[in-house]
């Protein structure tokens, strides 16, 4: 979800929140001091859960590198997935990732649940137990199966093969040697452009 779609999501709540809240208060007898204060306390509240909630909910992403032949080999990672976040996937990608080699191989591990800086543990790792700034994987650290990277035909198709609820969409030119990503919001993927991280 974008900031702006948060900040317009918190207004309305406020606007709605306020609203309602008079109208209850309306009913007490108290001063209108009283109840600004018993209104702003209570909205304070309600908008501090309902930000716990929205920052909680992961956003899913795609990473893929561009083969030489055109074609695009991916793999899933569940959280963290916006550009511009601290711990964003987009931000980890750019600050940890950009040797191919080291891409390549971020990408045979399959599906990912976290990015992280680092792609093998030197100690005790595990799902449920990771070590710090150790990639969390599906397949290697809970066994899973089916979870293998993708290849799609091309870039454009690369787009279209994320997943439904994947956010957005990273890819690795090698010969750049450079990050590109696509925000997948739009309901048209076929719209989808990549642009430089």
């Amino acid at each position: 979800m974008k900031k702006s779609e948060i900040r317009q999501m918190i207004r309305k709540m406020i606007v709605e929140t306020k609203q309602t809240l008079n109208e209850k208060l309306s009913e007490i007898d108290a001063s209108e001091i009283i109840k600004e204060k018993i209104c702003n306390h209570k909205m304070k509240k309600l908008i501090k859960e309902q930000m716990k909630i929205l920052l909680t909910e992961s956003t899913h992403a795609t990473v893929g590198i561009l083969n030489s032949n055109g074609s695009v080999t991916s793999v899933y990672v569940h959280s963290d997935g916006y550009p511009e976040a601290p711990d964003g996937v987009g931000s980890k990608l750019k600050k940890y990732y950009n040797d191919t080699k080291k891409i390549e191989k971020l990408i045979s591990l399959g599906d990912l649940s976290s990015l992280h800086k680092n792609i093998e543990p030197s100690g005790k790792h595990s799902f449920k137990g990771p070590e710090k700034d150790v990639t969390v994987a599906y397949g290697r650290d809970r066994g899973e199966k089916n979870v293998k990277p993708i290849k799609s035909r091309d870039k454009s198709n690369f787009l279209k093969d994320a997943g439904n609820n994947t956010r957005f969409a990273y890819l690795w030119d090698p010969k750049a040697k450079k990050w590109f990503y696509s925000d997948l919001s739009s309901d048209d993927r076929m719209k989808a452009d990549l642009k430089k991280l």
